[in-house]
């Protein structure tokens, strides 16, 4: 097997001697994770997948789940391959291009007209969604409380338990209580099914969309990276070591490619047609985690654009 393109920080930690062994720890059509004795979580992606931080893409279009991988099954890492002994398998990584995950900020900024006019698009794609499993199902409730409006919740017992908890959470992140953002995190982390649970992908979406939209609007990103890392205090040992891999990520404004193309796109000039690409692209992602990942760039952006009184504002 080759590589074809390497995350930097992966090559980076592999040059260091920072990650020299791992087990899989998952194993999935088109992928696989690896997991370090410190509890770092890589990826190994086929060629047809977006790329990710963190993450390794491999040519060839043969199913990771027809290789012979086994949960458990252990890697070791040097400049030039990956080996896996037990299958007698080695991945060239030397020479590989690599891929920048930082944030990709872009110089020329759209109307912030035109950006409200996405942000309702991205809410227009969510309530579209028939299925309301994940976060789809308390969003109106979400909008409502953010907004200052009266609440009128219709909600089974489930959506009702997670919002009772992500009120404290949502009035932390707005009203910039950096003091009980870790506590109020560990009320809600970990909630939902899979390895990245609903509102796991929600607040990554959210903690994300603070970085870009600090950027956009000229505002001191110290302000996002200092919210975002009180909620990770909160993360820690809390969720799944794959979900909390992506929440630290996004703390940082790391994301998969395709994320990152949406959130350029939102906030870029003559984008519009590539906006909606993504964002189709992006609600393809797992069962419901697309969906709920643009749940939390929706909310996020009427926190920071809209005051309570639902007129048109930057984050003061």
């Amino acid at each position: 097997m080759i590589a074809v393109e390497i995350c930097q920080e992966m090559k980076k930690s592999i040059e260091l001697r920072k990650l020299r062994k791992g087990s899989i720890h998952s194993i999935f059509h088109h992928g696989l994770n690896v997991i370090t004795p410190l509890q770092e979580v890589i990826t190994l992606l086929s060629h047809t997948q977006g790329m990710t931080p963190l993450a390794l893409k491999i040519k060839g279009n043969r199913p990771f789940t027809s290789i012979g991988f086994k949960r458990g099954m252990a890697v070791d890492f040097d400049n030039e391959k990956l080996v896996f002994y037990d299958l007698q398998l080695t991945i060239l990584i030397k020479g590989v291009a690599e891929w920048n995950p930082a944030p990709c900020f872009t110089n020329e900024g759209d109307s912030l007209a035109n950006v409200m006019e996405k942000q309702r698009w991205i809410k227009s794609y969510i309530d579209g969604r028939e299925n309301e499993e994940g976060m789809r199902g308390i969003i109106l409730e979400m909008r409502r409380y953010i907004a200052g409006e009266k609440l009128n919740p219709q909600l089974n017992d489930s959506q009702e338990f997670i919002f009772k908890r992500l009120m404290p959470f949502l009035e932390a992140v707005q009203e910039r209580k950096i003091t009980e953002l870790s506590r109020c995190t560990k009320k809600i982390v970990g909630f939902g099914p899979g390895l990245t649970p609903a509102v796991d992908d929600f607040i990554s979406g959210i903690m994300l969309t603070l970085i870009y939209l600090h950027h956009y609007l000229n505002k001191d990103l110290q302000e996002a990276y200092q919210i975002n890392a009180e909620v990770i205090k909160g993360v820690l040992g809390r969720t799944t070591v794959v979900s909390e891999k992506m929440l630290k990520l996004s703390a940082k404004g790391q994301t998969s490619e395709s994320v990152r193309q949406l959130m350029v796109a939102y906030l870029s000039k003559d984008e519009h047609e590539m906006f909606h690409h993504c964002i189709e692209e992006v609600m393809s992602l797992g069962s419901t985690s697309g969906t709920d990942f643009l749940c939390g760039i929706e909310i996020a952006s009427q926190m920071m654009l809209m005051t309570k009184g639902g007129e048109e504002e930057s984050w003061n």
